[in-house]
């Protein structure tokens, strides 16, 4: 299996079927969408199984708790590459052909972001550093360059290093406001 696309998803009843539409019609169909849903109490889970296709794999948590829910994502991922997503964003049809091949031509880059535009209420582009970041720790001084639903990770780099997702109280806070 080539990538993992791992969606997190709690209550995202309202923009689910649009998200999932988005990953089923890549470009690059040699996934696994791999789904964990989060103790949602909408119709959240209904929506996802009401999609009939073979790469879809759904987990369900026991209780709500987003750190978890990452790192339970982490241990199943069948991929070489983890593509993250979250449920009330969508893909363009060509991210996980550009991100795969640019993670195929360069073996030693370890996690592969993009811009992102944002829509509904909040409608633009952020447009940041573009191109390879040789000192990315410098450029995190200053700004996030990492949009979390845009990466693309190597899974082997993540388990050489012990990479879990872990309780970041700032993260947490973001998250519960509804700010994602």
């Amino acid at each position: 299996m080539k990538v993992t696309v791992l969606l997190v998803v709690y209550n995202c009843d309202k923009y689910i079927s649009e998200c999932i539409q988005s990953i089923l019609k890549q470009t690059f169909d040699e996934f696994e969408l791999l789904i964990i849903n989060d103790a949602s109490t909408d119709n959240t889970l209904n929506i996802i199984k009401s999609f009939k296709d073979r790469r879809i794999k759904i987990i369900s948590m026991k209780q709500n708790n987003y750190i978890e829910a990452l790192n339970t994502g982490l241990k199943n991922a069948k991929g070489k590459y983890i593509a993250r997503m979250d449920g009330d964003d969508i893909m363009l049809p060509n991210r996980l052909e550009t991100q795969v091949r640019l993670m195929e031509d360069n073996p030693n880059v370890h996690i592969c972001c993009s811009w992102y535009e944002c829509f509904g209420i909040y409608k633009n582009v952020s447009k940041g550093y573009s191109g390879k970041i040789l000192h990315p720790l410098l450029y995190l001084l200053s700004r996030n360059i990492f949009a979390h639903p845009t990466a693309m990770l190597q899974k082997s780099f993540l388990q050489k290093h012990h990479i879990t997702y872990k309780e970041y109280p700032y993260a947490v806070r973001i998250i519960n406001y509804g700010v994602t």
